[in-house]
Order: structure tokens, then sequence, then C-alpha cells
């Protein structure tokens, strides 16, 4: 039986994963550019800030068995700006 790192597909999905991963880092830079940008032109000030959080799920699954999970949410901070409405990031 034939090793999967041993062909060129291997190499073709992680080159492929790669591209993905770079491609939304690059997504996520311009997005911050963007924010900081539109921060400046509307005067945003820091009004809030949001502890993030750790919680557990529970629930049943197709097989009807119970599962237990465990999520998380991110600080987030409220910014007023000049056009009246509060943004969290």
């Amino acid at each position: 039986m034939r090793d999967l790192t041993d062909g060129l597909g291997f190499w073709v999905i992680i080159c492929g994963l790669m591209a993905v991963l770079a491609f939304l880092i690059i997504c996520a830079i311009e997005e911050d550019k963007k924010w900081q940008k539109f921060k400046e032109d509307n005067q945003c000030k820091v009004v809030a800030h949001i502890n993030g959080d750790v919680f557990n799920t529970y629930g049943i699954d197709s097989k009807g068995q119970m599962t237990v999970g465990i999520g998380s949410t991110s600080d987030k901070t409220g910014y007023l700006c000049n056009d009246g409405i509060t943004y969290y990031r």
C-alpha cells in the first residue's frame, strides 16, 4: 500500500492549503487596514469593552449520543463614531 506522502497529490494538497492560508491572512490584514482608515476618518473613540468568555455546549449527535463541546468568544471593543453608530470589533 502506498503512503499518502509518496505522490504528487500530497504536495498539491499541501501547496493548496498553504495558498488558502496565505489568502486568508492577506484578507485579514486588508480588513484591518480598512477598519483603521474608517476609524480615523470617522473620528471613532473607544466607549466600551466587553470581555470574551469560554462556554460549554451540550447536545445530541445523529446517533443519539450526548455530545459535549467547548467554545469561546473574543474580547470586543466598542467604538462610537461621528455617524452616531457604535461599532464593536
